[in-house]
């Protein structure tokens, strides 16, 4: 994908990935910026207001978005396959058939998105509010998550991440192995001892 030149309602021309990043460094607030289609794979955007942008089919695999408001943004068969998103607010963000194969959510507020159609597979979701959330249509092979409430969505995914730390098979068997042998320990420790009767002196 070709960089594009777009500009705010100041004026303000961004025409390539360095000039973008030369904006985000100096906390330039880029909301409602028309940035479609443009390469931002590999970027780190953090601590930035980007509320309401348009990066539909913008590239931003591998980018790393921590801490950032991107409300309202439309994110629309972009590619974030294998992107990390922390702590950072999305809700209401449109990801409509978007690429986010590996990519991973930690504390996100993700109220009111719209993930119907998108790749989700072998994503992870880490404490992040999926609430009122569209995930129709939605691939979510291989998807993992931990302290996320999937019921809240508004749809919630065909096929429900599985948990982070789930408990093998074996576990329950192990458990009451252990149990049993702990019993058996603290029997053999309340059998009553042999009584000593010392022998009379005078015999």
């Amino acid at each position: 994908m070709e960089d594009k030149i777009q500009a705010d309602e100041t004026g303000i021309y961004i025409s390539t990935r360095e000039e973008l990043q030369a904006a985000i460094s100096q906390k330039r607030d880029i909301s409602g910026l028309d940035l479609s289609g443009l390469n931002l794979s590999g970027m780190k955007l953090t601590a930035l207001n980007a509320a309401g942008i348009n990066l539909s089919k913008a590239d931003l695999s591998g980018a790393v978005i921590a801490a950032a408001n991107m409300a309202g943004a439309n994110l629309n068969e972009a590619r974030l396959d294998g992107a990390v998103v922390v702590t950072s607010n999305l809700g209401g963000v449109q990801l409509q058939g978007a690429n986010l194969r590996g990519a991973k959510f930690q504390m996100c507020n993700l109220d009111g998105a719209d993930f119907s159609g998108a790749d989700l597979t072998d994503t992870l979701w880490i404490a992040t509010n999926v609430a009122d959330a569209d995930f129709s249509e939605a691939e979510t092979t291989g998807a993992k998550s931990s302290a996320v409430s999937w019921v809240t969505a508004r749809t919630i995914p065909a096929k429900i991440p599985e948990p982070l730390f789930s408990t093998p098979r074996w576990a329950p068997f192990a458990v009451l192995g252990l149990a049993g042998s702990l019993l058996a320990f603290v029997l053999l420790r309340r059998r009553k001892k042999p009584e000593y009767i010392p022998l009379d002196p005078g015999e």
